[in-house]
């Protein structure tokens, strides 16, 4: 009877606060079935809480959330408050986390400056882990940060730290990239352009068969994209006609497909504007339309110089100014359904 007794009262108990990292995390993920579009007040509630905890935990979920709804800036801004929130807590795996995501999305972009903080703090944290390969790629990460910051020099340096690690599949592609963009940025272009080939020669071609093969690994479709984009800007797209015309198929198939996840968006954007830059390195006119649609659909601006939203921006207005001013004029105002069927209508040539 008195251990029934204890048992009645510890039921009558109030919940413990949720004044650690795992009884917060608790705290939100239970209430993750509750928060739901279009206003997402549960969430926006729990960001709101007076335990900081809570309301970092919950925080870190928004980011993920408004990147989901296409709202970038709000996604940066929440992921921020993770930070202010969850800087006092004394555990190196959210550290990490909460650098890492931020750093990612800084460096997409074009934040190299605040993608370079982010991840040397959570290189400090790394050692922490036990995690001396760096298996998320951070190290990774600085050779993009660097060469945004315009910093060639010390992005060669982390890369070959990235590349002694010796643990991300597939290494060699990501390393030829990042020496493509570090030779471009220091006028080598010939070489950049040559690596960039070598990178493209070596990524498996998804089979065009199954429909859903080209959303196993983005990355690629990013990777291809600022290839295109790199010789377009040099004049010398001769040299990838065929990945062009792949990466022209490849988006027609997914648009024609049906919507998975708003978060596909980014990767329409980053290959529509390759094929823009590409459009207008060859006469296309609608080529200053595709630019301005990828930029607001959102383009992947990782990979610097080639992906420079300024460079890009300037060429279209080079070409013709009036129209790419009217295009983003259009383009502004249209939700996530009409940008995929604008995307649509321009790739199948009726844009």
């Amino acid at each position: 009877m008195t251990v029934l007794r204890q048992l009645v009262t510890l039921r009558r108990l109030p919940p413990a606060p949720p004044d650690t990292l795992l009884r917060a995390t608790a705290v939100v993920l239970s209430a993750i079935p509750e928060m739901l579009p279009p206003d997402y007040e549960v969430l926006r509630r729990l960001c709101r809480s007076e335990q900081p905890l809570v309301a970092g935990i919950a925080e870190c979920v928004a980011s993920y959330v408004w990147e989901y709804e296409h709202d970038i800036d709000r996604a940066l801004a929440s992921a921020r408050r993770v930070i202010t929130a969850l800087g006092s807590v004394a555990n190196p795996s959210t550290q990490v986390m909460c650098h890492a995501r931020l750093s990612d999305m800084c460096l997409q972009t074009e934040q190299g400056e605040a993608a370079y903080g982010h991840l040397k703090a959570a290189l400090k944290a790394l050692p922490r882990l036990d995690d001396e390969h760096d298996a998320i790629g951070i190290r990774r990460g600085l050779v993009l940060a660097c060469l945004q910051r315009s910093d060639p020099d010390e992005a060669e340096y982390w890369l070959r730290q990235a590349e002694g690690d010796g643990t991300s599949h597939n290494d060699a592609i990501p390393g030829l990239a990042g020496r493509a963009e570090i030779a471009l940025a220091r006028g080598l272009t010939e070489v950049g352009l040559g690596l960039w080939r070598s990178a493209v020669e070596q990524m498996p071609v998804a089979d065009s068969t199954h429909s859903d093969a080209p959303w196993l690994d983005p990355w690629s479709l990013e990777l291809q994209s600022a290839a295109v984009t790199a010789h377009a800007h040099a004049g010398r797209l001769e040299l990838l006609a065929e990945p062009v015309d792949r990466l022209r198929q490849r988006l027609h198939t997914l648009l024609s497909g049906p919507s998975r996840t708003p978060r596909e968006l980014p990767v329409f954007g980053t290959v529509l504007h390759a094929l823009g830059m590409a459009g207008l390195a060859s006469g296309d006119a609608s080529a200053v339309r595709m630019i301005a649609l990828a930029e607001r659909l959102r383009v992947l601006r990782e990979f610097q110089p080639t992906m420079s939203a300024a460079r890009a921006r300037q060429a279209a207005e080079d070409s013709d100014r009036a129209a790419y001013a009217a295009a983003v004029s259009q383009y502004a105002a249209l939700g996530r359904d009409e940008l995929r069927n604008a995307a649509r209508a321009l790739v199948s040539g009726r844009g």
